[in-house]
């Protein structure tokens, strides 16, 4: 897994909602409706927040239970020219892949050496990028339980939900 990729479907559950079709639902668009006001321009930027709630809520889910689809092989161009969003997202994750370590130096750096490669532009390996798709699709899943199954109504109502996950006591 060298590239970065979206939920399709599920292998068995033909009425899960697409990250696709919920991103379409929260994805700035010039148009009539609130989504003319919406943050989120990027595909990625709901894998983002996926992986935030993922990571937050400590759920993972094997990229085998799902039909995936591409979304590209690199971080955005606003991500790696524009802004710090990468290394605090890589950073975050590397909070939580090592805090069991308790501050073995050695088992750190053993983890920081499986999840990294500097080679890449996403500076993650291929494990490392797995591992980040486990968090993100975990954290769709939650998302998605959310708002049962169905696209947010609004960017209103998709914000005050993703919140009130952020705000929730794990």
């Amino acid at each position: 897994m060298e590239r970065f990729w979206q939920i399709k479907s599920k292998s068995d559950n033909t009425e899960f909602l697409s990250m696709e079709k919920f991103n379409e639902s929260i994805k700035k668009k010039k148009s009539n409706d609130q989504r003319l006001f919406s943050p989120f321009k990027e595909s990625l930027d709901l894998f983002y927040l996926c992986l935030l709630i993922g990571l937050k809520y400590k759920v993972k889910s094997s990229t085998e239970k799902y039909v995936l689809g591409e979304l590209t092989d690199e971080w955005t161009k606003d991500l790696q020219e524009n802004s710090n969003a990468k290394d605090y997202i890589i950073a975050i994750y590397l909070t939580e892949v090592t805090k069991n370590a308790k501050g073995n130096k050695g088992t750190i750096k053993e983890i920081l050496n499986r999840s990294l490669d500097s080679k890449k532009k996403t500076s993650l390996s291929k494990e490392g990028l797995k591992e980040i798709h486990e968090y993100c699709f975990g954290g769709y899943e939650k998302i998605v339980e959310t708002f049962n199954n169905q696209p947010p109504s609004s960017i209103v109502d998709f914000l005050f939900k993703y919140k009130k996950l952020l705000d929730k006591s794990v």
